[in-house]
């Protein structure tokens, strides 16, 4: 027969362990979800700044050739489609940057081409 206080002894070690247990795995859940929010704030700033290269791109093509309409470039993992429109004087970038299937930045900027060099009169990520 197991005396009481031996039983006590063993219920307080198994409770014990079980809370450890538990403070473990919500520790190991809550550094997961951590990574992950990392892991997509990372994806972000990271389409954000192909979004900016393309635009980047965009004016450089439209200053050497002011017939420029667009394309498509890929700026390490983010792939741009850059739209060119207007007339005369007056052009318009839109580019639409896309990384994976998540994560999308849309700019559109406005240019003044009647003067070297071009004056941006509106720079607007939608």
């Amino acid at each position: 027969m197991i005396k009481r206080p031996a039983i006590v002894s063993l219920s307080t070690v198994i409770a014990l362990g079980v809370v450890s247990l538990l403070i473990v795995l919500f520790s190991v859940l809550a550094g997961i979800d951590l990574i992950e929010q990392s892991h997509r704030s990372i994806e972000t700033q990271e389409t954000f700044a192909g979004g900016e290269g393309c635009v980047n791109e965009g004016l450089l093509e439209l200053s050497g050739n002011v017939s420029y309409t667009g394309g498509n470039i890929t700026i390490g993992s983010v792939d741009c489609v850059i739209s060119v429109t207007g007339s005369g004087g007056s052009r318009t970038i839109s580019v639409t940057a896309t990384q994976g299937t998540q994560y999308t930045q849309s700019i559109e900027v406005d240019l003044d081409v009647s003067v070297r060099p071009f004056i941006i009169t509106n720079w607007e990520e939608l």
